[in-house]
């Protein structure tokens, strides 16, 4: 009996001991997988975030690509939701990288909350690449829009300034007048052109801009040629302008005459070409006549 008592009491004090040693064990874990829900579920909220960003994103690509035709009310609108989307998303960072910072030690124990670190991180670079597509392609149309609206309002203004540079170049005494008429124009020229090669790259960014780039194309290589014209003149005396003139009409009159050459030859050939095909056709109707005789 008094054996019994003393297995008794020493498997208490064991059980005591195991206690005392287990319960901190057991209840430290319990605070690490509340700790690690308690993260998880914070990181899943940012997850949400950026998700919903990355489809706002998306939704203004498809509206910016419904109404390209609205011009500089479409680059307002995009200026403030490119703002709007760049503030959202600088303020997901900032707060990401605090909780990041302050729960490093924590995921870094946790193979579950590195995943959804990584998966953070993935959706950040997305919607960071999305956001930054928007602000190109708004830059684009706006250097598109400006060269739209310059280049097709040149046909009054390069008419004058060839008008001008004529004029003045009918007079010896108005070649410092040219000379300025030229200048003028050169400056001109050159920020249309600027702005034209910034049109065509913005026309390979945003293919929906191709066909109103062909128009583009067309009325500036109309203006080229008028600058090509107001660059070359320059005051020639009545004699040399008369040669130049009978230059020109001897030139036409020799494209004309090997364009009536080339015609009439052509007219010869299609001319034989159909009298044999009559004499052929009468030969085998002539052969398909024939009857055997007697």
């Amino acid at each position: 009996m008094k054996n019994n008592k003393f297995y008794m009491w020493i498997l208490r004090r064991w059980l005591c001991v195991i206690l005392i040693f287990a319960l901190p064990s057991f209840f430290g874990t319990l605070q690490i997988r509340a700790q690690e829900e308690k993260l998880a579920d914070q990181m899943l909220t940012f997850i949400d975030d950026l998700n919903q960003l990355y489809n706002t994103c998306n939704k203004q690509i498809r509206f910016s690509e419904a109404n390209l035709q609205n011009g500089s009310s479409l680059v307002r609108i995009l200026n403030k939701k490119v703002e709007l989307l760049n503030n959202n998303y600088h303020s997901i960072d900032f707060r990401w990288n605090a909780f990041k910072q302050a729960s490093q030690a924590d995921i870094a124990n946790s193979e579950y909350l590195m995943e959804l670190m990584s998966q953070v991180e993935q959706l950040k670079q997305e919607v960071s690449d999305s956001i930054s597509s928007q602000q190109n392609k708004r830059d684009a149309l706006v250097d598109f829009f400006e060269a739209e609206q310059l280049i097709l309002s040149q046909d009054t203004t390069y008419q004058g300034l060839y008008n001008r540079a004529l004029e003045f170049s009918m007079i010896q005494q108005t070649a410092p007048q040219l000379q300025k008429v030229k200048a003028e124009e050169q400056t001109s020229f050159e920020k249309i052109q600027t702005l034209y090669e910034k049109s065509k790259t913005a026309a390979q960014l945003i293919p929906q801009l191709n066909k109103r780039a062909a128009t583009l194309d067309e009325q500036f290589y109309s203006i080229k040629a008028l600058s090509e014209k107001i660059q070359a003149m320059e005051y020639k005396p009545p004699i040399e302008r008369i040669k130049d003139y009978l230059l020109g009409l001897a030139c036409v009159a020799m494209i004309l005459l090997f364009i009536g050459m080339v015609t009439s030859k052509i007219g010869a050939v299609k001319k034989a070409r159909e009298t044999y095909k009559k004499q052929k056709e009468l030969f085998e109707r002539n052969n398909n006549n024939d009857y055997p005789t007697i």
